[in-house]
């Protein structure tokens, strides 16, 4: 695992996912927001960039695209307690926050502009949902050519079972799947 020229994402977690109130509620271990921390730590100590992305709609709705055609109720909208990232892992002034309205970090975003900025060749992807937000942002980085890790206890999915086939997906054609332990014993 090379972590030179790496950056930290952080996908969606947000009260409307893991909140106690969630809208989509994601399934994680009990130990996963604490896992992200740590993380977070270590890639401050590191000088690895952290970066959120903020799934955010607005009001109106008009912005949802086909996102609201299946299952999904109305979350994250602007200004709400659900669009908020959680409390527990609340971004520096040093850290980057991306927003967007889509799945996709990558889709209309910024993203790319701010990873080619900082020289970043490999993402380390956690957050929510394993199966939505993270497998598809998982797929785009792949594709634009960055090296992925994903830490499997540091990412929630919709179910169990949903969780572990984007694990599966994301270890078969995008990237490694790891834990946080094995990111943090890596030396820079």
């Amino acid at each position: 695992m090379k972590l030179e020229h790496a950056a930290l994402l952080i996908i969606d977690l947000q009260n409307d996912f893991v909140g106690e109130h969630a809208a989509i509620p994601c399934k994680c271990d009990a130990d996963m927001i604490k896992n992200v921390k740590k993380l977070i730590q270590f890639c401050h100590e590191k000088q690895i960039p952290v970066i959120y992305t903020q799934e955010e709609h607005r009001a109106s709705m008009i912005d949802f695209g086909r996102e609201l055609d299946g299952d999904e109720p109305v979350h994250c909208l602007e200004g709400s307690e659900g669009a908020k990232i959680i409390e527990e892992l609340t971004p520096t002034e040093r850290d980057h926050v991306i927003k967007k309205r889509r799945y996709s970090g990558f889709f209309q975003t910024d993203l790319k502009l701010l990873l080619d900025s900082l020289k970043v060749d490999t993402l380390i992807i956690t957050g929510a949902a394993t199966d939505v937000c993270v497998r598809i942002t998982a797929t785009d980085a792949q594709q634009y050519g960055y090296f992925v890790y994903v830490p499997k206890d540091c990412v929630a999915g919709t179910t169990p079972q949903q969780n572990a086939a984007a694990l599966e997906h994301i270890r078969y054609v995008l990237g490694k799947v790891v834990t946080s332990e094995e990111i943090l014993k890596e030396e820079l």
